[in-house]
């Protein structure tokens, strides 16, 4: 069953992007709560990263380019939950992408171009573990300056535009693809009487 009343639109604001060349990608982005409150992120994937979960891609990265920035669109829904611990929001949050297949793709969660339809999969799984459903806008490439920076970042030094290494989510590939929810304590001092079970 799902209710048909539109979840309410969480007031903050989220751009992803991603590049690709030869055998490697990257995705980054921010999420920046009304609060004030950011997060962000910024990863390199390799093939062999794919292909260790079963993910059959041309050895050429940027043509699978909708699929990485699908997938960066994926991680924005990863790093907005970071901001209810311990809880499943039923909202819809606003982000922005350059790419005009992610953007549609996100938007209607269906295609049957390969791989972005696998990719496709995986946002629905995430956004119905979460409960947190995403609203994609197009930004043209040139002004969506922060999240291109942070998918181009080359990981050493300071990152760009002042973002904070403190705010950074850390996200692997597995977690982004093999989504599965386990028992958590928050806060991660807390303890309870028993052992928690593992999934």
């Amino acid at each position: 069953m799902k209710p048909l009343t539109p979840k309410t639109y969480w007031p903050g604001i989220a751009a992803a992007d991603a590049c690709a060349a030869g055998d490697t990608c990257e995705i980054g982005g921010f999420v920046k709560s009304n609060t004030g409150q950011t997060y962000w992120f910024s990863e390199i994937y390799t093939h062999s990263d794919f292909t260790k979960l079963n993910i059959e891609l041309e050895p050429e990265m940027q043509r699978s380019i909708s699929a990485f920035e699908t997938l960066a669109q994926i991680a924005l829904l990863f790093v907005t939950a970071q901001f209810f611990p311990a809880h499943r929001m039923p909202i819809c949050f606003k982000s922005l992408s350059d790419n005009s297949g992610a953007e549609s793709g996100s938007n209607k969660l269906w295609s049957m171009t390969y791989p972005l339809a696998i990719f496709l999969e995986r946002m629905c799984l995430m956004s119905a573990i979460l409960g947190i459903e995403i609203d994609v806008s197009h930004i043209p490439g040139s002004q969506n300056i922060l999240a291109d920076d942070l998918s181009r970042w080359d990981q050493s030094g300071n990152p760009p535009h002042d973002f904070q290494l403190t705010d950074r989510i850390r996200i692997s590939l597995s977690d982004l693809w093999n989504i599965r929810r386990s028992p958590t304590l928050v806060p991660e001092h807390a303890t309870v009487p028993w052992t928690l079970p593992s999934w």
